[in-house]
């Protein structure tokens, strides 16, 4: 029997084996980096409840399986929001990398028993009221609540229950997620210069 062939395949000097396992680690990396990429800017409401990132004036969040309702929730969860009566708020606190100005989109959902919300970002009004009220559980698709120069840092999104639809039979509300798309850079702001006399 001829020992060569038990030897490893030899590329040079370099085996075959540690050239694969080099390309495979480049590209499971490179694929990483395109995911956080093609993610940035997007909060998951079943994260944000995990993370610690939401707080409530009235009622409870959690985390809820979507997948029992059929097709159209991302990661097939949302955040659920249970209790709030009309003039109840939950926050959610958005980490920002970069300052600039960004248009915001949230995915909610709409069912039977959902209220009417309103929004603000950084105690700012934005977009109008939602109608959570749906005669079936569906996803909202995107909502655009508008544009806004936004800082670095930890920023935060309101939510107001106003009320609900008369067809509806409560004040429920759940969120697939927010995203926030840079629109322009903002350039840094600077404190005005001081004269002494």
């Amino acid at each position: 029997m001829d020992g060569r062939r038990n030897r490893p395949l030899r590329l040079g000097a370099v085996p075959l084996a540690i050239v694969l396992s080099a390309l495979l680690l480049l590209m499971t990396q490179s694929s990483e980096a395109q995911r956080a990429r093609s993610t940035a800017g997007v909060y998951e409401g079943e994260a944000l409840v995990r993370s610690g990132k939401v707080s409530v004036s009235g009622g409870n969040v959690a985390a809820q399986p979507m997948s029992g309702f059929g097709q159209g929730w991302s990661g097939n969860s949302q955040l659920f929001w249970s209790g709030g009566q009309p003039g109840a708020v939950l926050d959610l606190t958005l980490d920002v990398a970069t300052p600039g100005r960004y248009n915001i989109e949230l995915e909610l959902t709409r069912a039977p028993d959902y209220g009417e919300l309103q929004f603000e970002v950084d105690g700012r009004r934005a977009g109008s009221v939602f109608n959570g009220y749906a005669p079936n559980v569906v996803p909202s698709g995107p909502i655009n609540i508008g544009s806004f120069d936004l800082s670095a840092g930890a920023r935060k999104l309101s939510i107001k229950i106003t009320g609900r639809d008369r067809s509806s039979g409560g004040y429920l509300v759940g969120i697939d997620r927010v995203r926030l798309t840079a629109t322009q850079a903002v350039a840094p702001t600077r404190e005005p210069t001081r004269v002494v006399m």
